[in-house]
């Protein structure tokens, strides 16, 4: 059986934990050492975060780095268990983020 995971894009993940936090592009950028219009281009998927990027932003934004990637997992693709399973450690990820 072959299992597909269509990854969705990282870029709105960033943002929705940006402005979670409360931190303008500007403040983010500052704090990962880029410029805000990079990071306006990586939020709108105009660019792709490289891993050592998404290291910082997890750490300016108290984040675990994975989250970026299991948040932008597309389960449409995903039927039965296989979509529960996924979907389940989406929402287990996000418990253990909220209890950080």
């Amino acid at each position: 059986m072959t299992h597909r995971f269509k990854i969705m894009k990282i870029g709105p993940v960033i943002k929705k934990y940006r402005q979670k936090v409360g931190f303008t592009q500007i403040e983010l950028a500052r704090r990962v050492a880029v410029q805000s219009t990079y990071l306006s281009a990586v939020e709108n998927d105009k660019k792709e975060p490289s891993i050592g990027l998404l290291k910082k932003l997890s750490k300016a934004l108290c984040l675990t780095p994975e989250i970026f990637f299991w948040e932008a997992i597309d389960t449409s693709g995903l039927k039965g268990q296989d979509k529960k399973i996924v979907e389940m450690a989406q929402v287990i990820l996000q418990h253990y983020q909220k209890s950080l």
